[in-house]
């Protein structure tokens, strides 16, 4: 993917980094001395500039790691650079930070949290733009044990799922890939997610395809369609192949908490249903005594 020195400048700019990072699951706090500088509390180390756009990480022992916007998601997602300019081309452009004079009215970015799960906080107003940023914080406190204990393993992505119905969660489950095929193939050449090449020279490498379930109606009789029965046929999607880490760091933490989920939301069910009888009982009670009392 060719692209200019000031086409890539200019895609840069429409995506702010701390947003980015937010979006990711990471918490800021502003730091006291310099409000442009916001410091993680999820990731040790980590301040971001909001006004450079460049974050750095820096823990003892280890080099100082600095960066822009797509050095930041090629770090997080592990992807190449041509899936990171995918990615940004593809994304919603965050608010533009312009100076406004001073004799014109400040507007305020309109802040909506995405969800029951999650809190705004730590609002910044730029002072000579008038222009806002924050931080997201999350809501653990609403969440039973199951819920939280998907949240630490799958993150943000579980959210959706943690106020639907076991119904729901069931379905999503039933068609979120279980099975994994560990395959050799030359013609695959590199991870569908992350984008790490496989290097088919080395021993102890391989793929892994998800397996997808097609249920078919076989008739061993025409003549007598008692003789029909319903088959599994197992196949692989040889267009989605991914590397070990992946299939190990993405899909079975979230499918371990959609589990979890699932039986967040079956109880939650349980005990309306316990509280739903509990109701009628109270009813039925007032409405004997009400029909004992005197005229």
């Amino acid at each position: 993917m060719k692209m200019t020195k000031d086409e890539l400048r200019a895609l840069k700019e429409k995506h702010r980094i701390e947003l980015l990072m937010q979006e990711a699951g990471e918490a800021f706090e502003v730091d006291a001395k310099n409000s442009e500088i916001w410091r993680s509390t999820n990731t040790y180390g980590l301040t971001v500039d909001i006004r450079r756009q460049t974050y750095e990480i820096n823990r003892p022992g280890m080099e100082q790691e600095t960066g822009d916007v797509i050095t930041w998601l090629k770090r997080r997602y592990s992807w190449t650079f041509g899936m990171v300019l995918k990615f940004l081309q593809k994304r919603k452009a965050d608010p533009k930070r312009q100076v406004i004079p001073n004799n014109e009215k400040r507007t305020k970015l309109r802040i909506n949290p995405t969800d029951e799960w999650k809190t705004i906080g730590h609002i910044y107003t730029d002072p000579k733009t008038g222009n806002q940023s924050y931080a997201i914080s999350y809501k653990t406190d609403l969440m039973d044990d199951l819920q939280k204990h998907a949240f630490e393993i799958a993150g943000d992505w579980i959210l959706d799922y943690l106020s639907k119905s076991s119904g729901e969660i069931s379905n999503k489950i039933n068609h979120f890939p279980q099975r994994f095929e560990k395959i050799v193939d030359f013609e695959i050449t590199e991870c569908a997610i992350c984008g790490t090449s496989f290097n088919w020279s080395a021993a102890g490498t391989f793929a892994y395809a998800a397996e997808e379930a097609e249920y078919l109606e076989v008739v061993s009789d025409v003549e007598d369609l008692q003789g029909a029965y319903i088959e599994e046929s197992i196949y692989i999607d040889s267009d989605f192949v991914i590397c070990e880490k992946c299939l190990r760091s993405k899909y079975a933490p979230r499918y371990k908490a959609l589990t979890l989920a699932y039986r967040s939301a079956v109880r939650r069910a349980e005990a309306w249903e316990d509280a739903e009888r509990e109701r009628e009982r109270e009813r039925d009670s007032g409405a004997a005594a009400r029909a004992m009392e005197p005229l």
